[in-house]
């Protein structure tokens, strides 16, 4: 898009909140990741949220949720 490629990289978090956050670090370090792409698992992607203030990761959340963690405006880099 734009002369920007784009690759999916899957993870598998197990639906655990610690393996998400060390996965997380994971995406960013081992393959320079800087989007989330996430439909659901609102316990493992609040983990990231440190990324996500810090504007070291963007995140595109388009689960109806009733979770408003995401919805704040200090979040400029989160799409929910």
């Amino acid at each position: 898009i734009r002369g920007i490629t784009f690759r999916p990289i899957i993870l598998d978090d197990e639906y655990s909140p610690e393996i998400a956050s060390q996965l997380f670090l994971k995406l960013i370090k081992d393959y320079n990741g800087d989007l989330l792409l996430a439909s659901f698992g609102t316990m493992t992607i609040a983990q990231s949220l440190d990324l996500l203030r810090k504007g070291k990761m963007a995140l595109f959340f388009p689960a109806i949720t009733e979770s408003s963690i995401f919805r704040k405006a200090e979040l400029k880099n989160t799409i929910s």
